[in-house]
């Protein structure tokens, strides 16, 4: 987001710069010159807007918000909501969905007994 905020504005200001030139070459001044003032102006806002320094970080486990990413860091550490995660059981849920299509190609007969029996031991040496 930072970064498209920052090539709009820098977009406006160009075009706002164009609009000074072409009203320096004589065409109708007054418009030019006010479209060009206009946009240089929005376009400096815009790209403030993408420069701007304090961005809030927040914690994805309690909603902390801080204004640095190196007290994120330490919070993540210490959460109490992260230490609650477990995060090994989505090993365990991939092995059961793998041994549930392996069942199912065995009782579809895709594969003999000998392929299924060495197929679930590879599945539960993982």
């Amino acid at each position: 987001m930072k970064f498209v905020l920052l090539g709009m504005g820098s977009i406006l200001i160009l075009v706002g710069v164009y609009f000074l030139y072409v009203a320096s070459l004589g065409s109708t001044v007054e418009v030019f010159i006010g479209l060009g003032i206009l946009l240089m102006i929005s376009g400096l806002l815009i790209f403030y807007k993408g420069v701007k320094k304090n961005e809030l970080w927040i914690c994805k486990f309690c909603d902390f918000e801080t204004v640095s990413s190196e007290n994120l860091k330490n919070h993540v550490l210490t959460c109490e909501k992260s230490q609650k995660t477990d995060f090994s059981n989505s090993e365990s849920k991939s092995n059961s969905i793998a041994m549930d299509v392996l069942k199912e190609r065995y009782a579809k007969g895709e594969i003999s007994k000998n392929e299924f029996d060495k197929l679930k031991e590879d599945l539960n040496d993982l």
